[in-house]
């Protein structure tokens, strides 16, 4: 992953480059090795691509949209895992 083709083959989305529609969203993505338990990064950099990935499959008239719903039922992320944080007492918002 990164700025340069000679050196990377992912571009700053995480999309195969030459290859449109393609998303690599895992440790592989990276270009060296990860520090013990990489599950968070690996994590933040899929969730990056996210909304890259959601733009790629609508330009080809693929009705997806992005989020999901949260364990509450509700469609807005944030809305649906902030009262599950405020019960558990993890988040004093």
């Amino acid at each position: 992953m990164g700025d340069d083709p000679a050196t990377s083959a992912l571009d700053d989305t995480n999309e195969l480059r030459g290859h449109s529609g393609i998303f690599v969203t895992d440790g592989s993505a990276v270009p060296g090795a990860l520090t013990v338990n990489p599950a968070m990064t690996i994590a933040a950099l899929a969730e990056r691509a996210v909304p890259h990935i959601v733009a790629a499959a609508q330009a080809r008239g693929i009705a997806v949209t992005y989020g999901a719903p949260a364990p509450t039922g509700y469609k807005s992320g944030r809305n649906g895992v902030l009262p599950l944080l405020k019960q558990k007492r993890l988040l004093t918002v």
